[in-house]
């Protein structure tokens, strides 16, 4: 082990005991931590440059300056970082050059020296004495981006330091950033000296002393860490939050009662600058001068003035009310050198007891709508207890009238079921009586055909009664399912020969009792027609032929107040020059009867492109 091993191994040993020094002193601080990371770099690389000094063989070198490489080519970027938080820098364009530029070239240079062995092709070792040195290979692209990446990190500590030390407000900061400037700068131009200069220009002078020189600086930073590091309750910081951050009117006068300082908060609440309110007597700020005069004669006369009530004037001239306490500045030996006037802003306490009155004056007048509101409850509360009384009476009332409409109700239905089964007894009776009359023998074969079709009509009629008098609500009959249910049964029953299909378009659901027999007993009669005689045998083998279906449509809506069935086919027609309304046809006179009678209504008939018939009524 040579000299510069010993050397590098002492330095080692220092930066390892700076590092714990200082973070043991404040080891939450965010710039204790990074000196320590800082030393511990620097320790990395004496440690193992003391290898290199005392290898045996180029092998060893190269194997503890990839160990070393850790150190050194990291404490560029780390110094930088470290400037930044003792200065407390918080320009986001230097912050964004360590953060994105000088630890990306840090963790580029470890990758390449670690893991493709870049270090070999940019360092080559020789041994001169005892002491191995190395040339620089111009050539390698790694030698000058690192050169680029330790001289901007140089300069940007530089400029991180020379910005600190021009917004130093202090004598203390001033000499902290002198002594860490200082010390930077003998490191910088040793090392360079040593492991550039000597290098580039292949003198074998001393080698490569970078761990060594960085004594200087490391030492230069940890005695300003700790001979000049902020204290808590120094008189300056102690200073500065008096004039800075306490949020009452704060006035420094000398002996002959001129102002000589004032505080942030004074300044602001009388719009005065720092410039403008020195020098200005108190006759210019305060608006009862016998008062104050005589306030500055007893204050010269004893250390402490209690409180009493003043009135400061702004620029504008406006008072603003205070309470004022004086206290006198004298020496040791009890010279008079001037007077502090700390004024509370008294304007918050006059609104609060504005406010204050005000709010008795409230709770008077609550008291007293209180007392009010307890009478009218009271006399409202007796007014709800008769109501009460005659609700209870009413309820009472309407529930023996439920129960006795309910009874009548169930008399009606049972009168309505007794009603409706005499009726169909009685149509019963009248179609026996049809079916005989039918077998006379006075009647002909036409003359019974006739009788027949009557009968069935009033089967019919018999029906459709039943199916609607059967319903739940008879106030409201679902006309649009007995549409459909009726087409169906029709279809079933008269069209087993024939491919006819339906089509419905139903947009109003409901009908009146009185309005939905007679108008079920004319769509029956309208659609077994259509089942009946739209569509001939003929006919139909024609459309198969054609591929064409056999339809017949039924619409039901309404239209205001008026009603409108429509049933329309694509069949034959109405043969040659018959009219609908005017025809023999039993069924046919029913539903003219049905119409104008019954339902007041009006039939059309359109013949064109086979059969539709328009029903409407109101």
């Amino acid at each position: 082990m040579n000299l510069y091993s010993v050397l590098s191994f002492i330095a080692f040993l220092l930066y390892l005991q700076a590092g714990a020094i200082i973070l043991h002193k404040s080891p939450r601080r965010p710039v204790n931590i990074v000196f320590s990371i800082l030393c511990l770099s620097f320790s990395i690389f004496a440690l193992f440059s003391a290898g290199i000094y005392s290898a045996s063989n180029v092998e060893q070198v190269y194997y503890y300056d990839k160990l070393a490489s850790v150190g050194w080519t990291t404490f560029p970027a780390l110094m930088v970082l470290f400037f930044v938080k003792i200065s407390n820098n918080k320009s986001p364009l230097v912050n964004n050059l360590v953060k994105y530029l000088l630890f990306p070239m840090a963790a580029i240079a470890i990758i390449q020296i670690i893991a493709f062995n870049e270090l070999e092709s940019s360092k080559v070792y020789y041994q001169y004495g005892q002491t191995w040195f190395f040339e620089l290979n111009e050539s390698s692209i790694w030698v000058h981006l690192f050169v680029f990446y330790l001289f901007f990190s140089v300069g940007l500590s530089l400029y991180v330091l020379g910005k600190w030390y021009l917004s130093a407000k202090t004598n203390r900061e001033k000499k902290q950033v002198v002594i860490i400037l200082f010390s930077l700068l003998v490191f910088f131009i040793a090392s360079t000296f040593s492991n550039i200069f000597l290098t580039y220009l292949n003198i074998s002078m001393v080698p490569a002393l970078a761990p060594v020189n960085s004594i200087l600086w490391i030492s230069g930073v940890f005695y300003a860490m700790m001979k000049y590091q902020r204290d808590a309750v120094s008189p300056d910081v102690i200073s500065s939050l008096i004039l800075e951050r306490i949020n009452e009117f704060l006035l420094f006068f000398d002996n002959n009662h001129k102002i000589f300082a004032a505080n942030r908060y004074t300044l602001n609440s009388l719009s005065y600058t720092s410039g403008e309110i020195t020098g200005l007597s108190y006759r210019k700020i305060f608006a009862n001068e016998k008062v104050m005069e005589d306030y500055f004669l007893r204050l010269r006369k004893t250390t402490a003035l209690s409180q009493t009530r003043g009135e400061l004037l702004n620029i504008k001239g406006e008072p603003i009310p205070v309470l004022l306490s004086g206290i006198a500045i004298r020496d040791k030996y009890k010279n008079n050198f001037g007077y502090v006037l700390i004024g509370k802003d008294d304007r918050q306490k006059i609104k609060l007891k504005q406010e204050m009155d005000e709010r008795i004056r409230q709770e008077r007048l609550l008291n007293k709508t209180k007392n009010d509101l307890g009478s009218l409850v009271w006399k409202n509360t007796m007014e709800l207890s008769e109501a009460n009384k005659k609700l209870q009476i009413e309820i009472l009332e309407r529930k023996r009238a439920e129960a006795q409409i309910k009874h009548d109700l169930k008399e009606q239905n049972s009168l309505v079921s007794e009603v409706h089964h005499r009726v169909k007894n009685n149509i019963q009776i009248i179609i026996s009586l049809i079916n005989m009359l039918s077998f006379h023998k006075d009647i002909n074969a036409k003359g019974a055909d006739k009788l027949n079709q009557i009968a069935e009509r009033v089967r019919t009629i018999s029906a459709i009664n039943e199916k609607f008098y059967s319903s739940e609500n008879l106030s409201k009959i679902n006309f649009s399912d007995f549409l459909n249910k009726t087409a169906e049964n029709l279809n079933s029953t008269l069209n087993r020969n024939k491919n006819v299909k339906f089509s419905f378009n139903l947009t109003e659901k409901f009908l009146e009792i009185d309005k939905a027999i007679p108008c079920g007993i004319i769509y029956h009669e309208l659609l077994e027609n259509a089942i009946k005689f739209a569509f001939p045998a003929n006919d139909n083998e024609k459309n198969n032929k054609l591929k064409r279906n056999n339809i017949i449509e039924v619409e039901f809506y309404k239209n205001k107040d008026e009603y409108t069935l429509l049933v329309s086919d694509n069949g034959v027609g109405i043969p040659g020059e018959t009219h609908l309304l005017k025809a023999n046809s039993v069924g046919l006179q029913l539903v003219n009867i049905l119409t104008k009678t019954h339902l007041r209504g009006k039939l059309e008939i359109n013949n064109f492109s086979g059969t539709t018939v328009k029903l409407v009524f109101n």
